[in-house]
C-alpha cells in the first residue's frame, strides 16, 4: 500500500510538471505580446520573505499568513499568527505587508494589508528641470479578506476578496478583485499540489477627467494582471523541502520557479531559489534567504531575510517577522 501511494505521488508531480512545460511552449509568444497592457503591476510582487528566498515558490506550501497572498487555500496550511515584512524595493521604493490569520482546523480566516510607496518626489517640468518646489507621491494599497475551508481532509479551497487603491499625485484608481485557490495534500513526504487564480475583477480606471484641445476626456480603464499559478512541494529528505512552480500572468510569458529550504537545525533554515524566464515586474533570477526560529510561548517567533538579484536594474532586500499564536 505504501509503495502504491509513493508511486501515485511521483506520478502526480510528473504530470504537473509536464503539463506546465507544454502550456509554456504553446502560450509563450502570446504572453510576450501583452507586455504593458495591464495596470496595478505591484500585484505581481511577492510579499513573503521566506518565499522570496525560495524563488517565490509558495503556491503549494505555507507557514504563515503571507502564503495566502499567493494562494487563499494556504490559510489552512498556515499557523494562526501575525506576519510583517518590509521590502527595500528598487529606486528607494518601500513595500510593507501585514497579515493576520486564524486557523480553526477545518476552516480559516485571514486579513491582509499591503502598501507600496515611493515617498515624496519633487515635481519637475520643462521650465524647472531641477524641481518646482512642489512634491507628489505614488502609492498602492491593498486590503484583503480570506476564507478557506476543507472539502475533505486533504483538499482545501480558499477565496480572497481584495480592495485596491492606487494614487499618483491627485489621481486615484480603485479596483475590486477575487482570488481563488486549492491545495491538495498527497499524504506522503508532505507533498502538496497547489493551484490559484489571482486578481480576477474590475478594470482599474483613474477617477476624474483631463482636457485635450479644450475638450474633457475620461481616463481609460486597464485590466488587472490576472495570474495563474500551479506548483508542487514536498520533503525530498527529512530536512530538505523542495518546491517547483509555474506562473502564467495575463500580460507576460510564463515563469518557472524552483526553490529549496534546508533546516540546518531547529533554529536555522537556509534557502535558495531560481526563476527561469523571469520577465515580469517584481521578478528576478537568483535568490537566497535564511530564517531564524526563536523561542516563543506559541508556535514560535520567526525572523527571515531574503536577497534577490535583478540583473542590471539592481537588487532587493527583504526582512520579515512572523509570530505564531
Amino acid at each position: 500500500m505504501r509503495y502504491k501511494t509513493r508511486l501515485i505521488s511521483y506520478a502526480v508531480v510528473g504530470v504537473v510538471l509536464l503539463c506546465s512545460s507544454l502550456y509554456a511552449d504553446i502560450f509563450e509568444i502570446l504572453g510576450g505580446q501583452k507586455v504593458g497592457t495591464t495596470s496595478l503591476a505591484f500585484l505581481k510582487i511577492g510579499v513573503d520573505t521566506r518565499s522570496e528566498g525560495m524563488g517565490q515558490t509558495l503556491v503549494s506550501t505555507s507557514r504563515d499568513a503571507s502564503g495566502i497572498y499567493f494562494n487563499p487555500a494556504n490559510a489552512l496550511s498556515s499557523t494562526s499568527g501575525l506576519t510583517f515584512s518590509h521590502i527595500v524595493w528598487l529606486a528607494d521604493i518601500g513595500y510593507d505587508y501585514l497579515g493576520l490569520t486564524k486557523n480553526y482546523g477545518n476552516y480559516a480566516i485571514a486579513l491582509q494589508f499591503s502598501n507600496l510607496s515611493s515617498g515624496y518626489i519633487e515635481e519637475t517640468d520643462e521650465l524647472h528641470p531641477f524641481g518646482t518646489g512642489k512634491y507628489f507621491r505614488f502609492a498602492d494599497n491593498l486590503l484583503s479578506l480570506t476564507y478557506a475551508f476543507r472539502i475533505i481532509d486533504r483538499f482545501a479551497i480558499g477565496i480572497s476578496v481584495k480592495g485596491i487603491m492606487e494614487t499618483l499625485a491627485e489621481i486615484s484608481s480603485y479596483a475590486f478583485t477575487l482570488d481563488i485557490g486549492t491545495v491538495y495534500n498527497v499524504g506522503y513526504r508532505d507533498i502538496k499540489i497547489g493551484m490559484s487564480l489571482l486578481n480576477m475583477g474590475s478594470d482599474a480606471r483613474p477617477k476624474g477627467e483631463y482636457t485635450v484641445d479644450g475638450a474633457s476626456r475620461s481616463y481609460e480603464a486597464y485590466p488587472l494582471p490576472i495570474v495563474y499559478r500551479i506548483g508542487t512541494s514536498g520533503k525530498l529528505f527529512k530536512n530538505l523541502l523542495i518546491a517547483v512552480e509555474m506562473d502564467k500572468p495575463s500580460d507576460n510569458v510564463e515563469e518557472f520557479k524552483v526553490g529549496c529550504e534546508y533546516s540546518l537545525s531547529p533554529f536555522l533554515q537556509l534557502r535558495s531559489g531560481y526563476k527561469l524566464n523571469a520577465k515580469s515586474p517584481g521578478s528576478s533570477g537568483l535568490s537566497f534567504g535564511a530564517g531564524f526560529v526563536l523561542p516563543w510561548y506559541g508556535e514560535g517567533l520567526f525572523v527571515d531575510y531574503a536577497f534577490s538579484e535583478m540583473g542590471y536594474i539592481g537588487e532587493t532586500h527583504r526582512l520579515g517577522v512572523s509570530l505564531g499564536f
